[in-house]
């Protein structure tokens, strides 16, 4: 097996002891490089190409030690390896974590007596797990924390000796938006993570949680969980949000083409258009969380816009729609089409679990 092909199985097995029942409550908690490593692996939206070809070569390989006789399908390990790609980063970016952000000092902190607000700056240059890891907040700079003027400058004594630090609750910057990559490099080499914060927590490391700080989005976030619980689902679950073709259909002058040779391919196809479409319903999502229903799609295979049809649209959300079509769309543009079928019908499910 390539060397690509066991550091992405690595990968994969690391992330896997992540996923296990987090809740709202119990974050996934990073404190190991490794860890981070693991996740930053998923950071791109779709597959690296070149781990994808040394991976779908490793996996021939080893299916023509097991049996040579055997005939596989153009393209087959290929699509497995970018199923298996998509599905791990679906369940990542949709997780929640929790980390420390070192390095918070007496110069990171200004305290306004009228307000009663302790103020925290600069934390995203400071490192988080690894010394060369930062973390960059999309949606905060400054984080306020109420603290009494009697202890304030108690916690500026220990700031200055570094006994201060933050403990951060965050969701990874894909969440809301699929195709976004969250680890990136900095300006000084250093590899930076980006995410949204929920919480912050004003640590001492010898007295415990000082302050907490919530976000708008973190306190939306949490009020969300309350409601999903009064619904009947496990408070604090976050469920990766699905894309499922139930039905998948080629079509030939007008009427349904039945193939043995197409029927095998479509477990291929579904996969294709689930992935295609997810990232349409995760940013869809971002407007509105209770979002979910489904389309049913019939596209001319010449990728022309004229030719795709929409049959059934209970979202009716125009611009999730038109995403939609134009991924479809340059699905029904590739090479490896069935050479009897000129029109493809999809019917894509999309729900929170």
């Amino acid at each position: 097996m390539s060397s690509a092909s066991t550091t992405l199985m690595m990968c994969g097995m690391l992330v896997m002891a992540l996923c296990p029942a987090v809740s709202a409550e119990e974050p996934a908690r990073l404190t190991e490089q490794s860890e981070l490593d693991a996740i930053c692996a998923y950071s791109a939206p779709q597959m690296p190409q070149d781990a994808t070809l040394k991976e779908a070569a490793a996996e021939e390989l080893q299916t023509e030690a097991a049996d040579p006789g055997e005939a596989r399908g153009e393209g087959r390990c290929p699509d497995e390896a970018h199923t298996h790609y998509y599905q791990e980063r679906r369940e990542i970016v949709h997780r929640l974590y929790e980390l420390d952000i070192y390095g918070v000092d007496a110069s990171s902190l200004g305290y306004d007596r009228v307000s009663g607000l302790l103020s925290v700056s600069g934390f995203r240059y400071h490192p988080v797990v690894g010394a060369s890891d930062t973390l960059r907040f999309r949606n905060e700079c400054v984080l306020y924390f109420e603290v009494d003027e009697d202890q304030v400058e108690d916690v500026m004594t220990r700031a200055a000796m570094g006994e201060v630090f933050l403990r951060v609750e965050v969701l990874l910057a894909a969440h809301d938006d699929y195709e976004r990559a969250f680890c990136g490099e900095g300006e000084e080499g250093q590899r930076v993570v980006e995410g949204d914060l929920l919480r912050a927590e004003l640590v001492d490391a010898s007295e415990g949680v000082l302050a907490t700080y919530r976000t708008e989005f973190g306190h939306q976030w949490h009020l969300q969980q309350r409601a999903l619980a009064s619904a009947g689902q496990a408070r604090g679950e976050r469920a990766a949000p699905e894309v499922e073709v139930s039905d998948l259909m080629w079509w030939a002058d007008e009427a349904p083409l039945e193939d043995e040779t197409t029927a095998q391919e479509d477990a291929t196809w579904r996969g294709r258009v689930e992935r295609a479409v997810y990232p349409c319903y995760v940013r869809a999502l971002a407007e509105n969380r209770s979002l979910q229903g489904a389309v049913v799609l019939k596209m001319a295979l010449d990728g022309s816009e004229q030719g795709a049809q929409v049959l059934l649209d209970t979202l009716q959300r125009p611009t999730l729609q038109g995403c939609i079509r134009e991924r479809v769309g340059e699905l029904a543009a590739r090479e490896d089409l069935p050479a009897e079928a000129d029109a493809l019908k999809v019917t894509v499910l999309m729900r929170r679990r």
